[in-house]
């Protein structure tokens, strides 16, 4: 192969290149000089292993879709993960979400990867705040069911060491989707935006308006003062959850995640409401 010559057009850079007329281990095919693309990553130059096949893949691959064996925008390549995994008792082969193994003969429960989420085991990968209580409920008991601890009271060490991991996983699994704040903060974490400790509302008008509720509650003497400030507090808390559930479905995660530091604060005044009546004498 002759000394190569690498050009830069837009957004492709191509290496101009010729073969010798003597033929080469990869291929017995000698084309003539032609342009192949060629992807920069880095200070790293990567191009086709075979040049005639390259030509057929001429093309900017920053505008493909993510899928598996594609170059992604960032001109990396990566692979997705598998969508399937392997027992470790039957060797059998299961949805990588599934917690026991879809075996009909084996029935072990199986690990799940890191990149599993709560979302795609409980309401089956829709990844999004607005969840189907319903589908929700009915997917943890069956699941709870399937991997109780006292199920596997008989079973091998691996089994019920695995029960006790994939109970409690799905018991904080549905407590957070069940629960739009502890919900919220997930999605956002999930999403690459999670709230840090040292996260504030940047609205001090309403940073104000928060710390006169919690003044009207210490100030109260009788319970419907109380109730009154509970009623004003669940319509924010309604009005927020919309304003939240808007934000997520635009992919605006920026005011997500203030209208979720938002949300906290009105669940502490309505935490601090019914402390008031607990303690209050009646």
């Amino acid at each position: 192969m002759r000394p190569s010559v690498l050009k830069y057009s837009g957004s492709r850079l191509t290496l101009t290149y010729s073969l010798l007329p003597k033929p080469i281990p990869l291929c017995s095919y000698s084309p003539p000089a032609q342009h192949v693309p060629v992807y920069a990553h880095g200070n790293r130059i990567v191009s086709p292993r075979i040049p005639q096949f390259a030509t057929q893949y001429h093309q900017d691959f920053s505008t493909q879709s993510p899928k598996r064996g594609a170059f992604h925008h960032d001109n990396v390549f990566r692979t997705e993960p598998a969508r399937q995994k392997m027992c470790w008792d039957c060797e059998a082969t299961s949805e990588r979400e599934a917690l026991v193994c879809e075996n009909s003969e084996c029935h072990a429960i199986l690990p799940l990867d890191d990149d599993v989420s709560y979302f795609d085991v409980l309401v089956d990968g829709n990844t999004a705040f607005e969840v189907d209580f319903a589908t929700l409920r009915k997917n943890y008991l069956q699941l709870q069911q399937k991997v109780h601890p006292d199920t596997f009271v008989h079973e091998s060490v691996r089994n019920r060491q695995l029960a006790d991991v994939q109970s409690a996983w799905l018991n904080r699994a549905y407590h957070t989707l069940r629960n739009p704040l502890l919900r919220a903060k997930y999605l956002l974490k999930l999403k690459g935006h999670p709230i840090k400790e040292g996260d504030s509302l940047e609205d001090s008008i309403l940073l104000m308006e928060i710390l006169e509720s919690h003044e009207a509650l210490e100030d109260a003497q009788k319970e419907s003062e109380v109730e009154a400030i509970r009623l004003e507090n669940d319509q924010r808390i309604r009005d927020t959850l919309a304003d939240l559930s808007r934000a997520f479905l635009n992919g605006n995660w920026a005011e997500a995640k203030q209208l979720t530091i938002k949300l906290q604060y009105w669940y502490n005044i309505q935490d601090s409401t019914r402390e008031w009546s607990l303690k209050t004498p009646h």
